[in-house]
């Protein structure tokens, strides 16, 4: 990512007289030419860095020009050592560690800030985590990817150029150009059944920001809304426990016999779905067509495993 990078840069550039493009290329394990556009990007910044030409060339910031650290007051120190935490539970990398340290106050290892993020995941061996490692790669570099990806139409092959990772609703997606759509997509990662990174390498474009009100549950509000369908729901308090896997806490409103969960959706599938999560944890009490996909989705299944047992039967017959 490139916060981290150009911090290290700046902060190499405040520590060494001078220092080579391909040094620094080399060191971030990019091209020269990501660099160069870092580089770029710090200039239009107001950091005045100069390049200068022979055997003894390279790159420095500007005489007598030095970063103040006391622009950054101890809760700016306190927010930026979170964000740089939880970019290092996804990128472990020496420089990211070396921002860290500076950080931190001396003989103290942690400066006690307000927040811990972290999202690597709990087991050790992440698959999310090497997907993003690769799309890292793709998009300092700018280069174009090959991607099976499983959609609700069915497992497609796309080509794609990675801009942005995208950390929403408890899940990572990638914000990308589709070749085939010829338009900015959302793909999450989970999603994902391969990465390969091609020998195409793309010039970038304008891409459109991202704005997100959530990607799982958009459909779902906790406030009467026009044309959406009122969901009650009811549970034992004892699973109480076991619900709050899937939804939030606060919209679960107890008594000591039974306990109820309302919501506002335009989208009843969705919401179907979200009752399956739950399994018998909770029962449907509204509306009267949720009953009903409820029931036509357990009969599915019924059906489904009958024609499993007479499959099973068939060949012992056999």
């Amino acid at each position: 990512m490139k916060l981290e990078r150009w911090l290290a840069i700046l902060s190499l550039l405040s520590d060494r007289n001078r220092i080579t493009a391909k040094e620094l290329a080399e060191k971030f394990e990019v091209s020269k030419r990501t660099i160069y556009r870092d580089l770029e990007s710090l200039n239009q910044a107001g950091i005045p860095i100069v390049s200068y030409a022979g055997r003894s060339g390279g790159l420095s910031l500007m005489k007598n020009y030095q970063i103040d650290k006391r622009i950054l007051s101890k809760a700016d120190t306190k927010n930026l050592y979170s964000a740089l935490k939880g970019l290092q539970s996804i990128k472990q990398q020496p420089e990211l560690i070396a921002l860290i340290a500076k950080l931190l106050p001396e003989g103290k290892s942690n400066p006690l800030a307000d927040y811990d993020i972290n999202f690597s995941s709990w087991y050790a061996d992440s698959l999310i985590q090497k997907k993003i490692e690769i799309l890292q790669k793709a998009i300092e570099e700018r280069i174009c990817v090959l991607l099976d990806y499983i959609s609700s139409s069915g497992r497609r092959r796309r080509k794609i150029e990675p801009y942005q990772l995208v950390f929403k609703d408890s899940a990572w997606y990638l914000h990308a150009f589709c070749h085939k759509r010829q338009a900015f997509r959302l793909f999450k990662l989970r999603r994902m059944v391969s990465l390969i990174l091609l020998e195409e390498k793309f010039t970038g474009r304008p891409y459109p920001a991202l704005t997100l009100k959530s990607i799982a549950y958009s459909d779902f509000s906790l406030e009467p809304v026009e044309g959406y369908d009122k969901v009650v729901l009811t549970y034992h308090p004892e699973d109480a426990f076991a619900i709050t896997k899937v939804m939030d806490a606060s919209i679960l409103a107890a008594s000591e016999k039974e306990g109820m969960i309302t919501f506002y959706t335009s989208n009843l599938a969705m919401a179907c779905d979200l009752v399956f999560q739950l399994l018998t944890k909770v029962s449907v009490l509204a509306p009267i067509e949720l009953q009903q996909l409820v029931e036509k989705k357990l009969d599915k299944i019924k059906s489904f495993y009958k024609r499993c047992h007479k499959v099973v039967i068939f060949f012992r017959l056999y």
